[in-house]
């Protein structure tokens, strides 16, 4: 009996075991995936996570849920991640304008811009283009040099708000090009091209991503793309580093996941990822909106996010490019 009792126990105990053990091992993923991003609904980043979304649910066999957190250049986005359970079933996307923000120290992070993460891989790029309101008379980034240094501190440019992609973009060109312009933030890039398009602000350098419809509908003009080489979707415009050379600058989205999500999880959505990306209709799909498809290595992601890194508080330091405040338009 005693034998019998004790086995009864030893079997009890072992299933006990299994089934509080059970989520560890259950199959993964085991539910929906949340995947958090920075941005607006609608809007081009938008539509580069639904389209990779949507294509890898064919493989996991399970629904991608995106969130839409929009605000703080992806902090808030980033900090509902931070929070999340690291059992993989949460991942973010943020861009250039959230490390800018890391970089110069914004005040808006509750939690550790990258620390507080696992890195999973680079998403995308996408590239700024040199536009201007059709009424703007100039032709070309040297038309552009010549008005800004014949005008100092009356030439405004706009951009979809203080620490974004397309600030620091207009800023690094500054710095390359010696020019004082004046910097108009919008809440967002869609608000700033309508001004653009109106005429209110005559130039911005602009995400291809949300501004290649507009071009292809004649409301704006290209002066140059801010790629090594020309772009297929744009033939005839040229690079910036035509005239400046060297210059390039583009926008990356970089996925992560919150801090102690395991390994392997995090090698599943890489894979996963990777594989849709390397698409060619994915491909296809995603460079007609101006997206260059760049899967990486969580290695090779935080190596170029600490490039980046470098690079911001360099151009802060050479044009006063800040997070803070913008000088009041100019007439």
């Amino acid at each position: 009996m005693k034998f019998m009792k004790g086995f009864v126990f030893a079997v009890l105990g072992a299933a006990i075991m299994v089934w509080t053990a059970g989520d560890a091992f259950a199959e993964y993923p085991n539910k929906r995936i949340r995947w958090v991003i920075g941005f607006g609904t609608g809007g081009a980043s938008d539509f580069l996570t639904r389209t990779v979304a949507k294509e890898a649910e064919k493989t996991i066999k399970k629904k991608i849920i995106v969130e839409n957190r929009r605000g703080a250049s992806g902090i808030i986005a980033a900090g509902v991640a931070a929070r999340a359970k690291p059992d993989g079933h949460t991942i973010v996307l943020v861009s250039t304008s959230y490390f800018n923000n890391a970089a110069l120290g914004s005040k808006k992070f509750k939690f550790k811009p990258i620390q507080s993460f696992e890195p999973i891989m680079l998403l995308a790029r996408t590239y700024n283009i040199v536009v201007v309101n059709k009424k703007f008379k100039v032709k070309s980034v040297q038309d552009i040099i010549d008005y800004a240094k014949k005008n100092p501190g009356k030439l405004n440019y706009a951009s979809g708000g203080i620490g974004t992609g397309t600030h620091f973009g207009t800023e690094f060109f500054k710095w390359k090009t010696g020019t004082d312009m004046v910097h108009i933030p919008f809440k967002g890039t869609k608000k700033a091209l309508i001004d653009v398009i109106a005429g209110r602000v005559p130039l911005m350098f602009a995400g291809a991503a949300a501004v290649l419809p507009q071009i292809r509908a004649g409301k704006l003009q290209p002066i140059a793309v801010a790629t090594k080489e020309p772009v297929a979707e744009l033939p005839g415009v040229p690079t910036v580093a035509k005239t400046v050379p060297g210059f390039t600058n583009t926008v990356f989205y970089a996925l992560f996941a919150p801090k102690g999500t395991p390994r392997d999880r995090v090698r599943f959505i890489n894979r996963t990822f990777t594989k849709v990306l390397k698409k060619k209709s994915i491909i296809a799909k995603l460079q007609k909106r101006g997206f260059k498809p760049t899967p990486s290595t969580p290695e090779g992601m935080i190596a170029h996010i600490n490039e980046h890194l470098k690079l911001v508080p360099m151009v802060a330091k050479k044009t006063g490019f800040r997070l803070k405040g913008s000088r009041k338009k100019r007439k």
